[in-house]
C-alpha cells in the first residue's frame, strides 16, 4: 500500500510503501538522504445523508383515519363518561329525593298515627261523657215515702233536665218544653212560624153557674213567661224542634250519633205516670180501656195545688197557662203530667190500624189535658186527637232523649 511523506531537505514528496516507513533514502528530487516516515493526512468526513422515501397515499390516510378514530374514541370515552356521571348524579338525586319523600311520608303517617290516636283518646272520653245520658236509662229509680228521687238527672246544652223512667229504655225531660226553649230554636232557624209568640185565647168562658158562655169579644191576649210551657205550635213544629235540638247536641258533643230528642210515644207517656199497657197497641185501641186514676189519685176531686186546670174549679191561682215547675211532680220527678197544657205525642191515633185510620186519618194523639179543661174529666189515660198542622193555645210538647 502507497502512502506518502515529504523529503526532509527539499520538502518534495515521496510515494513510499508502508512497509518502507522508517528507512533512509536518496530523495529523487535532492538526492540528499531522508528518513521516511508516515505523514497523516487525515480523511475528509463523509457524511451520508439518506433522503427518506415519501410514503404513499394509502397509507397516509391509514395513518389520518387512524387518528380520526382515536379523537373520536376519545370523544366518545369523555361523552360517555360525562352521560355517566351526569346519570348517576341524576340517579343520586333521585334516591335523595324518593328517602325524602319516603321520610316525608313516615312522618306524616307517625303524625297521623299520633292524631288518630288523639282523636281516638278523645273520642273515648267523648264517648264516655256522651254515655252519661244513656246510662241514666240503666238506672234504677228510687222512691222513699212516695217521693221520687232522681238518679242524676242529665241536663242538655238548654238547660232541660232528663230522668229515667223504669222499663221505658227512654230520658224523659222532667217538664213541658219551655219558651225560652223553643226561643233558641226560632232565632237560630229561619222560617219558623211565629204564632207560639201571640198566645190568644179562642174559646169561650163559661159561666158555671149558668153554664152560659161568655161572647167572643172578651177573648183574650194573654202572656207567658220565659218560663211557660210553649203554645201554638204544631206537631210539625214538635217534631221540627226535635231534630233540630239533636243536631245541636251531637255537635256540641252532648249526646251519642246513635242518640235522639223526638216526641214520647204514647206508650211511653203512659209509663212515666204509672200506667202499664200493651205496648203493641194503638193508642186508639188504649184508649177504650180507660184508667180511673187522676194525677193526684183515685178521688175525682182535685185538692187544691193539684196542678193548673179550669180557673173556675179553683184549684189554682191561675187563669191560663202557669210556669212548668209551677207544681209538684209526680213519683218519677215529672212536672204538669196533668193540667196546664196537653202533650203531643209521636204517633197517630189510629196506629197501624187499617179500620182506625179510616175513622181517624192522620189525626195524632194528645196526653195529659190542659188549663181549660176540668179536673173531673183530666184522668191520666184521657187522649184527644189532634190534626198534625194544627195549633192551639191548650197545647204544648215535651221531649225525650233516647236512641234511634
Amino acid at each position: 500500500m502507497l502512502t506518502k511523506c515529504s523529503c526532509q531537505i527539499c520538502s518534495g514528496h515521496l510515494e513510499f510503501e508502508v512497509s518502507d516507513s522508517g528507512r533512509t533514502i536518496t530523495c529523487p528530487h535532492c538526492g540528499m538522504d531522508t528518513v521516511l516516515y508516515i505523514k497523516y493526512i487525515p480523511k475528509p468526513i463523509v457524511r451520508v445523508v439518506l433522503k427518506q422515501k415519501e410514503p404513499d397515499k394509502t397509507r397516509k390516510n391509514m395513518m389520518l383515519a387512524l387518528v380520526i378514530f382515536g379523537l373520536l374514541a376519545l370523544i366518545s370515552a369523555s361523552g360517555l363518561w360525562f352521560y355517566r356521571d351526569r346519570q348517576s348524579k341524576r340517579e343520586t338525586a333521585i334516591q335523595a329525593q324518593r328517602e325524602a319523600s319516603e321520610n316525608k311520608a313516615k312522618q306524616q303517617a307517625e303524625s297521623q298515627r299520633l292524631a288518630s290516636e288523639a282523636q281516638q283518646k278523645a273520642d273515648r272520653e267523648q264517648a264516655l261523657q256522651r254515655s252519661d245520658a244513656a246510662k241514666l236509662i240503666l238506672v234504677k229509680d228510687k222512691v222513699i215515702n212516695n217521693i221520687y228521687i232522681p238518679a242524676h238527672p242529665y241536663v242538655n246544652s238548654l238547660g232541660m233536665k232528663f230522668v229515667g223512667i223504669p222499663d221505658s229504655g227512654v230520658l224523659f225531660s222532667i217538664w213541658d218544653t219551655r219558651v225560652q226553649d223553643y226561643q233558641v230554636y226560632a232565632n237560630a232557624n229561619s222560617g219558623v212560624n211565629d204564632t207560639w209568640k201571640y198566645p190568644e185565647f179562642k174559646g169561650a168562658w163559661a159561666d158555671p153557674a149558668t153554664g152560659i158562655e161568655n161572647p167572643p169579644s172578651q177573648r183574650e191576649v194573654f202572656k207567658q213567661g220565659s218560663i211557660y210551657p210553649v203554645i201554638n205550635v204544631s206537631w210539625n213544629d214538635a217534631n221540627a224542634f226535635c231534630q233540630w235540638l239533636t243536631a245541636r247536641e251531637r255537635t256540641a258533643g252532648k249526646i251519642g250519633d246513635n242518640q235522639c230528642y223526638r216526641l214520647p210515644t204514647d206508650w211511653e207517656w203512659s209509663m212515666a205516670v204509672g200506667i202499664k199497657e200493651a205496648k203493641e197497641d194503638s193508642p186508639a185501641n188504649r184508649s177504650k180501656r180507660n184508667d180511673g186514676a187522676y194525677p193526684w189519685g183515685n178521688q175525682q176531686r182535685a185538692p187544691r195545688g193539684a196542678g193548673n186546670y179550669n180557673p173556675h174549679d179553683g184549684i189554682d191561682n191561675y187563669d191560663y197557662t202557669s210556669p212548668v215547675n209551677a207544681f209538684s211532680p209526680n213519683i218519677y220527678g215529672l212536672y204538669d203530667m196533668g193540667g196546664n197544657v196537653w202533650q203531643l205525642c209521636k204517633d197517630r191515633f189510629s196506629g197501624n190500624n187499617y179500620i182506625d185510620k179510616k175513622i181517624y186519618g192522620n189525626s195524632v194523639t194528645l196526653r195529659g189535658s190542659c188549663w181549660l179543661n176540668n179536673s173531673a174529666t183530666s184522668r191520666l189515660s184521657g187522649r184527644l186527637l189532634f190534626k198534625p198542622d194544627e195549633r192551639d193555645t191548650t197545647v204544648g210538647f215535651r221531649v225525650v232523649l233516647c236512641d234511634e
